[in-house]
């Protein structure tokens, strides 16, 4: 297993997404705008309000105090129309919205009006407004800042706006431009501080070759995320172990998972392309990004599959079964939501999912008989698991994959009820035959699921056999299923997905041989 470098100098971190700087410039100037249009607001309502001084409602109700917010409008409806702009030109938008607004305020304020504190203020405001929200170089902060606070000293000096009482004019703006410096060094100081951040946060998404992006979802065992390769720009699911899992037995399961889902180059097992340990001990896998639906989900939200596309997945899987038992490798928790249907390229192409709980047949006992437990799922599991579960044949599998028959074919596991009952019933109990629940199926799969589900696994045909019976039905016209019939099929289903292997959390019990059942997590 060869190690993950993820030690990348900071010079080799790669640079922020311009999908990402885009949005974050539109929210500057839209926000920023929208300070200096309630500033306004408020300044205008204070013209109604203070009576007792005709110079303070007259400048209020002046053109020039009026025009002086007509860059904050225009600025503001264009931040509307972010999208449709390149950086470069919100790059320059970003500039003119920090450098106009406060040299439009300072120019409304005029010769002898009070407020050059406030607006003061509220350049101050503009300079941490953009150092908060986007991403940009220290270089890049103390140009935008400095070009900002000129915008506003300049001309407020310029239009000799009113020094207070008793204060010396120079000794007035030297105030305000040390206040401006200090202003510019904390903003860039924050900007640094926020770059820095960005780039151990993109650094530490980006895991050797691939960059992480949502989390697709999480399993007892990992997180599963978007990825996509960095050369190759190939999107993949990359699942990690998770954190606090990082005893060795979980690490030696978590790896093995990796090498079998590797070893079996299979077109319905799921494709791993890489694996490999981070700078910090935790494992990962690679495997290809899947577009569509389980069968669980597909099921519960559509009912059961029509007859002939039920058909058309369980042959799918018992022919990646068929590879795995001849691998000597036994699945173990065959289910519908451990089996993925994609919905292109072909359409209903079936994937078998989560090979966290294979076993090699010819190994010895695992750990779970060694405790004296079970791993699995109830509602799929053979009667022999229950009694032996250090005994796992391939013929589990394929009983297994008889109750996802019928779970297709009706909609319903063949047992209903707690784990105990269900248990019991895959024991003891004969499964009502699908076609008393779907008059729609025909003989020949009651057959077969039952001849799936007998309880002495000699009594089970094997994987070959199965796909066999299938792939002849199949080519029987009242059987048959095209690529067309399953498109049409795709149409309307709500809540598809992208997803690798696992990413859907397992929901599965340990049983003590007691017998005691409680619930576990496993991925």
């Amino acid at each position: 297993m060869r190690p993950l470098r993820n030690d990348l100098p900071s010079e080799a971190t790669p640079p922020p997404d311009p999908e990402e700087i885009r949005p974050q410039i539109a929210k500057f100037v839209a926000v920023t705008s929208g300070v200096f249009i309630g500033l306004w607001i408020l300044v205008h309502i204070a013209g109604y309000l203070i009576t007792d001084s005709a110079g303070f409602a007259e400048w209020v109700h002046s053109p020039r105090h009026h025009a002086a917010n007509l860059p904050a409008l225009l600025f503001g409806i264009a931040a509307v129309f972010w999208s449709r702009m390149s950086l470069p030109v919100l790059r320059v938008l970003e500039l003119f919205t920090a450098v106009a607004l406060p040299c439009s305020m300072a120019l409304a304020l005029g010769d002898g009006v009070p407020g050059a504190a406030l607006f003061a203020l509220a350049g101050t405001l503009v300079l941490f407004v953009h150092a908060a929200l986007v991403p940009a170089s220290v270089g890049w902060a103390i140009l935008v800042s400095a070009c900002s606070w000129l915008g506003w000293l300049i001309p407020s000096a310029l239009t000799e706006a009113q020094v207070p009482q008793g204060m010396a004019p120079a000794a007035y703006w030297a105030l305000w431009m040390g206040w401006g410096a200090l202003t510019i060094l904390v903003a860039s100081t924050v900007v640094g501080r926020q770059e820095r951040l960005r780039r151990e946060k993109r650094r530490l998404e980006r895991l050797g070759q691939y960059s992480l992006g949502e989390k697709l979802g999480e399993g007892g065992m990992g997180v599963v995320y978007r990825a996509q390769h960095h050369l190759l720009r190939r999107p993949a699911a990359l699942k990690l172990l998770s954190h606090g899992r990082h005893d060795p037995e979980t690490l030696a399961r978590f790896e093995r998972e990796a090498q079998l889902s590797s070893e079996l180059r299979h077109p319905n097992t799921i494709s791993v392309f890489d694996f490999g340990l981070t700078p910090g001990g935790s494992f990962y896998y690679v495997m290809e990004l899947l577009d569509g639906c389980d069968l669980q989900r597909l099921v519960d939200r559509m009912g059961p599959l029509p007859i002939p596309r039920a058909i058309h997945v369980l042959r799918q899987v018992a022919s990646a079964l068929h590879a795995a038992h001849e691998r000597g490798l036994v699945h173990r928790d065959i289910k519908p939501a451990h089996i993925f249907l994609c919905r292109g390229l072909p359409p209903d192409h079936a994937k078998v999912l989560d090979f966290g709980l294979v076993r090699d047949s010819l190994d010895e006992r695992g750990d779970a008989s060694k405790r004296g437990l079970l791993v699995g799922t109830p509602a799929y599991m053979a009667p022999e698991q229950a009694t032996d579960p250090g005994a796992t044949p391939a013929a589990a599998d394929l009983y297994a994959l008889g109750c996802v028959g019928h779970f297709l074919l009706t909609g319903a596991p063949p047992f209903a009820g707690g784990s105990r009952d269900v248990l019991l019933g895959h024991r003891e109990l004969d499964a009502r035959l699908a076609s008393e629940i779907n008059p729609e199926v025909r003989p020949e799969l009651d057959a077969l699921i039952a001849a799936l589900m007998a309880k002495s696994p000699d009594e089970r045909p094997v994987a070959a056999e199965v796909e066999a019976t299938l792939g002849a039905l199949a080519i029987r016209p009242e059987f048959r299923w095209t690529a067309s019939d399953a498109e049409r099929e795709w149409i309307g289903v709500p809540g598809t997905e992208r997803r690798g292997a696992a990413a859907r959390q397992a929901t599965l019990v340990q049983v003590e041989l007691n017998p005691t059942v409680r619930p576990g997590l496993w991925g």
